[in-house]
């Protein structure tokens, strides 16, 4: 939730950023203060009862609506956590953004 909080702020162009059961903490704010548009990939589990899926729902259309290149994946069976294949996709993620 920091890091889509913050390095969008950044004016600092970065590459990508993800967000594991990310959630946008001030909309508001964040909308206000965009000078970076990294690519970014969200993460959430189905049964996360930490934060809803809708979190993730909300920040997808967020930065879809500010043309950022955005992808997702919803995690079945899984809660509050990062798994191995949640980790896993985020490396793979990484690499193709950072070595493109």
């Amino acid at each position: 939730m920091i890091s889509l909080q913050t390095e969008l702020k950044k004016k600092d162009q970065i590459k990508c950023v993800i967000g594991y059961s990310g959630r946008i903490l001030n909309i508001k704010h964040l909308s206000q203060n965009i000078n970076s548009k990294p690519g970014i990939f969200l993460l959430h589990g189905d049964k996360d009862q930490v934060v809803p899926i809708t979190a993730l729902l909300e920040a997808k259309e967020f930065f879809s609506k500010n043309n950022y290149e955005i992808s997702s994946k919803i995690l079945e069976n899984c809660e509050h956590r990062i798994p191995t294949n949640g980790s896993s996709l985020g490396l793979k993620f990484l690499k193709k953004r950072l070595y493109k």
